[in-house]
């Protein structure tokens, strides 16, 4: 049995860039500049390296196998495993090479690690395809989850959970009613629920807090916002807006005594709670809540400090901020169809038109949109006022359009008639193609005739005589004859042939030719030249 270990030297990758061996600081050749990071930064931002690096699409179908996977750090996968499974998933086919090459890649950035578990196989074959197994790191799942969101984020944002504020607040002043006494007999793991449910709410409220202010200041911060839209909803956003900023002038004053009073026993909260078990020296973060630092947060988000006014003062002022934004802009939007609106939503659209047009459309619809033609397109002088490139269409004097253009659309000058057109040269050419035409017509005619004159029923024929064929076949099977009788005859007096067509059960007749062999079951067929036309000739 062959038994390998993942301690030792990492191998380099296969496509350059960084090296690692067991012990030793990672050290990358092609790294952008690090100035001002220190060595544990530059090593923790390497983890977000793949998404700039060549094949960035493989690493992120990589990382989202592994990441989501059910076990996620707890599941381990060699290159042979994946490869199906990312296919699968993803529809990326990569080579098991390839994609070992990218795992190291990976590995050598922080995002993945070798697994700990010995690879076992009873052959050499099944040693090369399970030698290696990989697993996600702490660092790189974090990294992969922040590319996701911002890769899936729709532009949307979610509402303001103010509805955490009255339960958040109650938990405060429960935290505050405990007496040291009553810390010292409340079992150890009630407080910690307490402590992590108050910083839970805490966290889903500033976060979406901070999301929803950032989504309203870009929205009305906008060039052009949908008139329809934003007037239907103008009554309800400044119903919402007021109606948070009341919940926050109301709860802010009994957060700051509740804080006030809790203050002074944080600390034995925090370790009646979270007792120290030495796992700070393994590098083990405890809860939020469960660091007295981590109530500066809430202190300086409620309470504010001496240099910086609370979050929620500032709140209220970015809501008075927000609203009065909100009723220039529905002014903005009220203003009479004549005045001067935005037109990036037309632009937008026009853009769209140009993007799907080919050239001589595009052209068109530059015509149609803006009236505007090449100077030499131009039938007329201008009035030779001298225009700056910045002033606005708005404000600028208008140019005097002849009739003639404006109207009718005519840009050519009016003047003296042009030379009559000669089309002479024209004329022979086609008359040249229509001959040419005609003599490949009656070659292929003579070829059928000559073909079915026995009435074979296995013919050889040039695609020219093919295609005259199933052309006196379905003249001859759309006839009234031969839905009634069974037979019909079709006669073509320029070409000076007669073809029959009749229904004969059990007969084939095959055609052979260049483009493939035809096979006409149940039908026989007859063709024989006639004497031509004169008149129709002629």
């Amino acid at each position: 049995m062959i038994k390998e270990s993942p301690t030792g030297a990492e191998p380099r990758a296969a496509d350059g860039g960084a090296s690692v061996a067991a012990g030793s600081v990672l050290h990358v050749t092609d790294a952008p500049d690090w100035t001002g990071f220190s060595p544990d930064e530059q090593e923790r931002a390497l983890a977000f390296h793949h998404l700039a690096a060549e094949g960035a699409g493989q690493y992120v179908a990589i990382m989202r196998v592994m990441a989501d996977d059910v076990g996620g750090l707890m599941s381990d996968w060699s290159a042979s495993e994946l490869a199906p499974t990312i296919v699968e998933r993803t529809g990326l086919e990569l080579d098991v090479d390839t994609l070992e090459a990218r795992l190291r890649y990976l590995v050598e950035r922080g995002n993945l690690a070798r697994s700990p578990r010995e690879a076992h196989a009873r052959t050499i074959a099944e040693y090369q395809q399970v030698r290696a197994r990989y697993q996600v790191t702490p660092r790189g799942e974090r990294v992969h989850r922040l590319v996701a969101e911002v890769l899936g984020d729709t532009g949307d944002t979610a509402e303001i959970s103010a509805e955490l504020l009255r339960p958040l607040l109650d938990g405060l002043e429960r935290l505050a009613a405990l007496t040291d006494t009553d810390i010292a007999a409340t079992p150890q793991h009630e407080i910690a629920e307490r402590i992590q449910t108050v910083f839970a709410q805490f966290d889903q409220l500033v976060e979406s807090t901070r999301q929803f202010y950032t989504h309203l200041g870009e929205l009305l911060g906008r060039v052009h916002i949908d008139r329809d839209l934003f007037l239907t909803y103008k009554g309800a956003l400044l119903a919402y807006l007021q109606s948070f900023v009341e919940d926050v002038r109301r709860a802010a004053p009994r957060a700051r005594d509740v804080l006030t009073a809790l203050t002074p026993r944080l600390a034995q909260l925090c370790t009646r709670a979270a007792p120290d078990r030495g796992l700070e020296a393994a590098g083990v973060r405890r809860s939020r809540g469960l660091e007295v630092a981590d109530w500066d947060g809430v202190a300086l988000w409620f309470q504010g400090d001496g240099a910086r006014t609370a979050d929620a003062d500032r709140i209220v002022d970015l809501s008075v901020e927000a609203i009065r934004t909100l009723v220039s802009t529905i002014n903005r939007l009220s203003l009479p169809v004549g005045a001067e609106v935005s037109r990036y939503g037309d632009l937008l659209r026009l853009a769209g038109w140009f993007a799907q047009a080919d050239d001589d459309t595009a052209h068109a619809i530059w015509a149609a949109a803006f009236g505007l033609y090449p100077a030499r397109h131009l039938g007329f002088v201008g009035d030779g006022v001298d225009i700056p490139p910045t002033a606005s269409f708005w404000s600028a004097p208008s140019a005097q359009v002849p009739v003639s253009l404006r109207e009718r659309g005519e840009r050519a000058v009016r003047g003296r008639s042009g030379a009559r057109a000669d089309f002479a040269a024209a004329k022979s050419r086609r008359l040249a193609e229509r001959d040419a035409t005609d003599r490949a017509r009656r070659q292929a005619a003579d070829e059928l005739a000559a073909a079915f004159a026995g009435g074979a029923t296995a013919v050889t024929l040039s695609d020219a005589g093919r295609g005259l064929l199933l052309e006196l076949q379905a003249r001859a099977l759309a006839t009234p004859e031969f839905v009634g009788g069974g037979e019909a005859a079709v006669t073509d007096h320029r070409l000076a042939l007669h073809a029959v067509v009749r229904r004969a059960p059990g007969t084939v007749t095959t055609v052979t030719g260049r483009s493939g062999r035809l096979t006409l079951h149940d039908l026989s067929v007859r063709v024989e030249a006639i004497a031509a036309d004169v008149e129709e000739v002629g």
